[in-house]
């Protein structure tokens, strides 16, 4: 088993429409028609792309507590597995 240490530099390179929309299935989920509507699939991959480019993980361990960005991130990801495990 390999294992990695990665860290998040930056901001999101998101787009205002999609800071709302963001913002919106932070605070209410992607529950409802419009929580589906509004989910800013385009703008997770590409943050998942400008942080780990083309690389897919099996499982992802998030140790920076109750933050989304990581979980939003990782489910965007092209791999056909997604675990995301809490510590």
């Amino acid at each position: 088993m390999n294992v990695r240490l990665l860290f998040k530099p930056g901001l999101a390179n998101y787009k205002i429409s999609e800071v709302y929309r963001d913002k919106f299935i932070h605070n209410r989920g992607e529950k409802g028609i419009l929580g589906k509507k509004l989910y800013p699939d385009k703008a997770y991959k590409r943050e998942h792309r400008r942080l780990f480019g083309k690389t897919n993980f099996d499982y992802v361990i998030d140790f920076s507590g109750y933050s989304l960005f990581l979980g939003k991130v990782s489910f965007s990801s092209g791999s056909k597995e997604k675990n995301l495990l809490y510590a």
